[in-house]
């Protein structure tokens, strides 16, 4: 060996082959553990698939339709994808011809897609179809023994910022601090505040404003949703609104807002606040036909023709149009609606 040294250590266990390999698998599951013990939370039952058909149609003036050469038309809009709640297959877009360019967008922090359309007219109709699989999925609450505290990462803050509109409000506080003084943990925090707010406001017209919610003791879904939002994420768990459409037993389509949270350790958690169960049997529960378009996402940046924007929205699309000239001219209306085929 020449000059060079050869250092042993000692008491240094030479693991053989057989004892290597379960060293490492023990060493992957001990790296899984996070994403295991969330999985065996969950029980999924009582499966339905669907063909949906997403139909978004013209909702434009005349005048800004009738003589005038377009330059460019931009539509950006959700596309459902598969999650823990659904699953979905064979999306199939229906462009009216070859010169409308069209392309998936993935985010890389949540499971959102959008659908960018560009062309050089007015479309009057965008077609798509896809195969939607959806299940009751209920946790399981005898599986939770040991609620943890938060890693305090960006993903913790963005997901526990406050309305500082509702935030601000005596009505909230006090409410707050009533459900804060009942609860053990976040757990029974988030259980607690849920049945009161089922008790004690109904479903009903959206308000003007949140803290009209306050006198009113009603909202529609996406009040409801939010005023519970904002209870949890002021005590400190982590909350993400969901946004679509929810499918009746008729296969009629409503537009619908509700929300998951978050349990360190164990994973996200459905409740949906406007669900007219009793006792709570919509908390950690979302019944089957919940077509989700939107998880609540981090600010993504698309380029929308001209330059890049950041675009954020909930239930549907957005279009940007130019005329001649090269000249934005705003936004167009446009209606995403859904159909069960």
């Amino acid at each position: 060996m020449g000059n060079k040294k050869l250092f042993i250590r000692k008491n240094i266990p030479i693991l053989k082959k057989g004892c290597m390999k379960k060293t490492i698998f023990a060493l992957l599951l001990f790296l899984l553990s996070k994403d295991l013990q969330a999985a065996q939370i969950y029980n999924k039952t009582n499966q339905s698939t669907y063909t949906i058909k997403v139909t978004i149609l013209k909702n434009a003036p005349d005048f800004l339709i009738e003589n005038h050469k377009w330059l460019k038309v931009v539509l950006i809009g959700s596309i459902p994808s598969t999650n823990m709640y659904q699953k979905v297959e064979n999306l199939i877009f229906s462009p009216p011809d070859d010169t409308v360019k069209g392309e998936l967008i993935a985010t890389s922090k949540s499971n959102n897609q959008y659908l960018r359309l560009e062309s050089n007219y007015l479309l009057e109709r965008y077609d798509m179809t896809f195969k939607y699989s959806t299940w009751d999925i209920e946790v399981d609450f005898s599986k939770i023994n040991v609620i943890h505290e938060y890693v305090h990462t960006d993903f913790y803050n963005l997901y526990t910022q406050l309305n500082p509109n509702i935030n601000s409000e005596e009505d909230f506080n006090s409410l707050f601090i009533k459900m804060q003084k009942e609860s053990k943990n976040y757990l029974d925090f988030a259980k607690k505040s849920y049945l009161f707010l089922q008790r004690n406001y109904k479903h009903g017209e959206h308000n003007k404003h949140l803290r009209d919610i306050f006198i009113t003791k009603k909202g529609d879904c996406s009040d409801l949703t939010e005023l519970y939002s904002n209870l949890l994420r002021k005590y400190g768990i982590p909350t993400r609104t969901l946004s679509g459409y929810i499918i009746r037993k008729d296969n009629q389509i409503d537009r619908h807002v509700w929300l998951e949270f978050l349990l360190e350790n164990y994973g996200w958690i459905p409740a949906d606040p406007s669900w007219s169960l009793p006792n709570g049997k919509a908390f950690g529960k979302l019944y089957k036909g919940h077509v989700i378009l939107q998880q609540e996402d981090y600010p993504i940046i698309i380029n929308n023709g001209s330059k890049d924007v950041p675009f954020v929205f909930i239930n549907g699309c957005s279009w940007w149009y130019w005329r001649s000239g090269g000249t934005k001219q705003g936004n167009l209306r446009y209606m995403y609606q859904l159909s069960v085929k």
